[in-house]
């Protein structure tokens, strides 16, 4: 399946690559930075520049911003070297804690899916208010 992937990490797919990240994270954009809001407490002065440092530290400013919140929240380093197709590709590293361990995906995927849970009975609940009062 990854051979029809248009990954501008491959030279082969440059020309198209680019703008379709481009347009995907201009769309991601708004659910990435309302998944990293609530992360940003209860310190929110140190969770601002968390927040600061990875909208202009990662090379895509939403994903950066979210992990940056993350690593921030979970007290957790994240980014650094990694392998892209065989080639090592250094990324800032984010947060000031610990290395993640074994249990960290997990930690951080929960945390996620409660954000978003979170969200979506926000959402809800508004709408049954206007509801009712409409």
């Amino acid at each position: 399946m990854t051979q029809y992937a248009w990954s501008c990490k491959q030279p082969a797919f440059v020309q198209f690559g680019r703008p379709a990240a481009a347009l995907h994270q201009g769309l991601a954009a708004p659910a990435a930075l309302l998944l990293a809001l609530p992360n940003l407490f209860p310190n929110v002065k140190e969770g601002m520049n968390a927040l600061r440092s990875g909208l202009t530290r990662w090379p895509h400013p939403a994903a950066g911003a979210l992990l940056a919140s993350l690593a921030h929240r979970c007290k957790l380093r994240l980014g650094g070297p990694r392998y892209y197709q065989g080639t090592l590709v250094r990324l800032p590293v984010l947060g000031d804690g610990d290395d993640p361990s074994w249990e960290s995906p997990r930690q951080l995927l929960r945390r996620l899916q409660c954000i978003g849970w979170g969200w979506l009975a926000l959402a809800l609940l508004l709408t049954l208010i206007g509801g009712l009062h409409g």
